[in-house]
């Protein structure tokens, strides 16, 4: 019995070893590149990390390592994908030693043909301030110079430019926390100019090291930062200004293991500095004029964003509390003096109230811009970098509604919100950017979404206009989408002349489209609801005639039901959204014949069969 089980199972283990394997051919025959590699990134998720530069740190296909890339499981071809892949994705810690840098990178890892160099993408290393350059003796001596180990730092800088064109470097300087002291005489801090030996575009980390940082607040690790940064703060700009990514962070001592790659700190842009070498004197000492110097050269970062932030919400709650203070000051004056005008009061009431709302706003203001920040290059990466095909799974993906409503934003910009989508910002140029948004209006019109204006017909040739524009690739919108609606009242025949020149612009869509003809008449009675319908109906039906004389489908339907909306229109009110269908009254040139007395006719005929719920919104049910 014994080995009848030993034999099922390793008759088991060969079944399910076939069946992986002939999987994963499949996936190779079958899938381009791009997807495959989504795959693998997806099954690398929980197990890709920063690990140390070490052969031992490395996956290995032997059945000690893990089944997807086992080529005696996988396949060779898709064992080989999965650990390009993972190259690719991890970064490699050299630490301080970089000494193993190009043994590393000029190598070729089993099973691999190809060298680490063009393998690895991310890398990170780390050199002390103490080590090179200028240092105290540790016994109190003399200032040393250490030439040897500048020059072992330089040479091993060079083996980085094994690295393939693209590759991210982080370099972490360590700055020990008595630099400050010892760094006042500018030849102190040539050691620094090592750093224009890295490839353009590395990440430059200035790791300020202090002894205990556990307990300070933000505003402590501040000062920190702008004391350290300030002996060498004209070299950083000048690594900026040529190219280089750089950054500040506070660490406890000896704590600089295990970085990440966030910044408290990003040195950005600096073109406003008039002066390429002249970012800040050596010798600044005083806070005030670090803070102004720092805010010239347009530091921020998501560490600094958080800190603003948090000041912002903290304003908001003093601000709050001594509103309801004097809003419960007033209540009360008014119950004890009812006669009491307490002018002075209400007006103390009024200002308090009026700069709780200036904050909140403001807050606001902060959050949309620090998300604008963030998503766009994300999205615009995606844009550039993924095939068609990938992206327009990504806008069928955030698309969950057959209909999409336009806006106007309180900018004036135009944006879309999908139906009852809540994902308002994964549709706005501001978020996505140009390219993304128009793969995700692509595949509307490519799913024959119902576009809706409502009662905002000003957008109709706003929009079209819009997406007309080179930077969108001169869309002509009107002839692509192939539904329209839009709602007429009887409020609009106040303005009847500035609507009918507005609506002409339904001339420009295409033979076949449809559009729908939304007569909104509240909630008045049967006799009422009829008249309003025929007032709208006298005088838009010449217009309704051309537009089904260019080959147009009109529909007109009469109060339909609808959705709320949870996204805010520009006023800051929400809306509602047309349901799809089938609606209760639809009248076209099919059912009815092409006169507004015939549609009036077909209207009254419908009322009538449905009896006292003739004003229920929602379709009959069938039986």
């Amino acid at each position: 019995m014994e080995m009848s089980g030993r034999s099922a199972t390793k008759t088991m283990d060969t079944n399910h070893e076939f069946a992986c394997r002939e999987l994963c051919d499949n996936v190779i025959a079958t899938l381009p590149r791009e997807l495959r590699d989504m795959i693998y990134e997806y099954i690398l998720s929980s197990v890709v990390r920063d690990v140390a530069a070490l052969p031992t740190s490395e996956p290995t296909s032997s059945k000690s390592g893990p089944r997807y890339w086992q080529a005696e499981k996988v396949g060779d071809a898709t064992s080989k994908e999965i650990l390009e892949v993972w190259y690719r994705l991890v970064r490699f810690h050299f630490g301080q030693d970089l000494g193993y840098l190009e043994r590393f990178l000029s190598s070729q890892p089993a099973p691999l043909d190809t060298t680490r160099q063009l393998l690895v993408t991310k890398i990170s290393i780390a050199f002390d301030l103490r080590d090179v350059g200028t240092h105290m003796q540790p016994s109190g001596g003399g200032v040393v110079r250490d030439s040897a180990s500048r020059t072992r730092m330089l040479e091993r800088l060079e083996h980085l430019f094994l690295l393939k064109e693209g590759a991210s470097i982080h370099v972490y300087v360590i700055v020990p926390h008595n630099y400050t002291i010892l760094a006042r005489t500018p030849d102190r801090l040539l050691h620094l100019e090592l750093l224009f030996q890295l490839r353009t575009g590395a990440s430059i980390l200035i790791l300020l090291e202090y002894l205990d940082t556990s307990a300070m607040p933000d505003d402590g690790q501040d000062a920190l930062l702008l004391e350290g940064t300030a002996p060498m703060i004209e070299c950083l700009c000048r690594l900026r200004k040529a190219g280089y990514v750089v950054g500040a962070s506070v660490a406890g001592f000896g704590d600089y293991r295990g970085l990440v790659d966030e910044f408290q700190y990003r040195l950005e842009e600096m073109d406003t500095l008039e002066q390429e070498t002249n970012c800040m004197p050596v010798n600044v000492t005083d806070t005030s004029i670090q803070i102004a110097v720092m805010t010239t050269i347009n530091v921020v970062s998501s560490g600094n964003w958080r800190i603003e932030a948090e000041r912002t919400l903290n304003s908001i709650a003093g601000l709050s509390e001594a509103f309801h203070d004097k809003a419960a000051k007033l209540d009360k004056m008014k119950k004890a003096n009812p006669k009491a005008k307490l002018i002075q009061e209400k007006q103390a009431s009024r200002k308090a109230g009026g700069e709780l709302r200036l904050a909140r706003t403001s807050f606001t203001d902060q959050v949309e811009a620090q998300a604008k920040a963030i998503c766009r290059p994300f999205c615009e990466a995606v844009h550039d970098r993924l095939p068609q095909e990938l992206r327009d799974i990504i806008a069928r993906h955030l698309l969950t509604e057959s209909s999409i409503t336009f806006l106007s934003s309180k900018d004036g910009k135009i944006s879309v919100v999908n139906g009852l989508s809540t994902l308002r910002h994964a549709f706005e140029e501001d978020y996505t950017g140009i390219g993304l948004h128009m793969d995700i209006i692509s595949e509307l019109i490519t799913q024959d979404a119902r576009f809706d204006f409502r009662a905002r017909h000003e957008l109709l040739g706003r929009v079209f206009k819009h997406y007309a524009a080179d930077e969108r690739g001169g869309l002509d919108l009107a002839c692509k989408m192939r539904r329209l609606s839009l709602v007429l009242t009887e409020h609009h025949l106040e303005d009847r002349e500035a609507v009918h020149a507005r609506l002409e612009e339904l001339c420009k869509l295409s033979k076949g489209a449809k559009i729908f003809i939304i007569i909104e008449t509240g909630h008045g009675t049967k006799a009422q609801t009829l008249r309003q319908v025929r007032r709208v109906l006298r005088v838009f039906f010449e217009l309704l005639k051309r537009l089904h004389k260019l080959g147009l489908h009109i529909h007109v339907v009469v109060n339909p039901a609808y959705s709320a909306s949870q996204v805010r229109n520009d006023s800051g009110d929400t809306f509602s959204v047309m349901h799809e269908g089938p609606w209760r009254y639809v009248i076209t040139p099919e059912n009815a014949s092409f006169t507004v007395e015939g549609f009036e006719r077909r209207l009254r005929y419908l009322s009538g069969t449905y009896g006292q719920h003739w004003d229920s919104r929602f379709p009959p049910r069938d039986g």
